[in-house]
């Protein structure tokens, strides 16, 4: 049964309600229940106030220590000999509290600013802030008539968000013991498991490029011979970070790295005594599969979020130009971003009919690989793919990632795409916490 909640500022630690619902709850005038406010609970007397409207409850302000933010609306729900009452859903700013700064915070405000609107308390929290033995979090709401944050002691809460920074296993395992698999995006996959997950999938391998880890030089002299261009990656980097793309070029090779330093290999002992180096660095080896514009690369972000029927969708997927001679399009290597149907138009010269069913393509591809990807326990939620779409319009998932940093892109994207980044996951998290 659920209510619409009342806040109590008094000291008065009992509830109240009207004469209808008590008696549809079967009380008695000397009855208690347990009041849940995320994991905070409190015992409290439950008696009839005729004032009560048929669809409120009167609840205290403070449960515990734990004082409830006045300046938000919240649902309520009445479960057996419990009123549970919220939703309260955390969002994991950063591990160390230290870095949880006024510039994260301000960029973090865009995910939250907006959130009043939604019945329910958010807060942000870095992962050392949380007390496990009293089971409470220090961090902070967004008050929306001051648009300043408050700092606040929180309970634990019913569904945590990972904004950035994956999350400790051990802080992972402690919030999951509590609340159950209520925690999305835990940990950042490795390039290697993703390709390793998707190539034994009898369907999706068809949609990633060969990759070898960098082992030894046969792997690596195999690879290039085969496709004439690989890229070198680093298995755990992020943002295009060490990446070396090498291309055979007549008798001779080329590298370049992100910065778009290009150097000339005229013999082969000499490039394979480079890759020997890079063995020590936990590379992996990929298959180059670029699309070009002139000089520059284009590749896709398709973003993937499930929301509150906790379903997958995705709110849209933007095109990536990179700049000329760069081997990647990350946001310092890069020209342009454009909503990926004028990318199809301009620079593929596909019909509307065309796009429309690449795009399709694309997302069915991509919510596939995130069914299985969850399918093999790990918690997503709230994804973003990368895609290259080749000569052949073949579909290639480069990797995905959580923690994509949605709330610092709001200049490079349409309006209505931002928002829905910013909304789902928050609609997720509330259907996750059940309130």
């Amino acid at each position: 049964m659920k209510c619409k909640i009342v806040l109590n500022k008094s000291k008065d630690k009992t509830i109240y309600v009207n004469s209808k619902l008590f008696h549809s709850l079967q009380l008695d005038k000397y009855s208690s229940i347990n009041l849940n406010f995320g994991t905070g609970k409190e015992s409290c007397r439950i008696e009839i106030d005729p004032s009560i409207k048929n669809s409120e409850v009167k609840i205290p302000a403070k449960i515990n220590e734990f004082v409830i933010p006045s300046v938000f609306h919240y649902d309520g729900k009445f479960d057996h000999d419990t009123l549970v009452v919220g939703p309260v859903i955390g969002i994991m700013g950063c591990r160390d509290k230290k870095y949880l700064t006024k510039n994260v915070l301000s960029k973090l405000r865009y995910r939250v600013k907006d959130s009043w609107k939604q019945n329910g308390l958010f807060f942000v929290f870095a992962e050392n802030d949380v007390n496990s033995v009293k089971k409470e979090i220090k961090g902070y709401y967004f008050h929306p008539r001051k648009q300043a944050w408050v700092a606040a002691k929180f309970p634990l809460p019913n569904a945590v968000m990972i904004s950035k920074s994956s999350m400790s296993r051990r802080g992972y395992n402690y919030f999951t013991n509590i609340i159950g698999q209520k925690v999305f995006y835990s940990d950042h996959l490795s390039k290697w498991y993703q390709y390793k997950k998707l190539s034994e999938h009898p369907s999706l391998s068809n949609y990633v490029p060969k990759t070898k880890k960098l082992v030894n030089k046969h792997s690596f002299m195999e690879m290039i011979n085969e496709y004439g261009a690989v890229y070198l990656k680093p298995n755990q980097s992020y943002q295009g970070k060490g990446i070396i793309k090498i291309e055979k070029s007549g008798d001779a090779y080329k590298l370049q790295n992100i910065h778009g330093h290009i150097k000339m290999i005229f013999q082969e002992h000499i490039l394979l005594k480079y890759v020997t180096y890079k063995m020590k660095q936990k590379y992996l080896i990929q298959q180059a599969i670029p699309f070009t514009v002139g000089e520059s690369i284009i590749d896709f972000r398709l973003y993937l979020q499930k929301n509150k029927e906790k379903q997958w969708g995705s709110p849209g997927m933007m095109a990536r130009i990179g700049k000329k001679g760069s081997i990647i399009t990350n946001a310092n290597h890069r020209i342009d971003v454009l909503p990926s149907y004028y990318a199809f138009a301009r620079y593929y010269g596909l019909t509307n009919n065309q796009i429309f069913t690449l795009q399709n393509e694309m997302t069915n591809i991509c919510k596939k690989a995130a069914k299985y990807i969850e399918q093999c326990g790990h918690h997503l939620g709230d994804i973003a793919l990368d895609l290259v779409v080749d000569n052949d319009l073949k579909i290639w998932i480069l990797e995905f990632q959580g923690g994509y940093g949605a709330e610092i892109k709001e200049r490079n994207m349409p309006s209505k795409l931002y928002e829905k980044l910013m909304i789902t996951p928050l609609e997720y998290a509330k259907s996750l916490a059940g309130v």
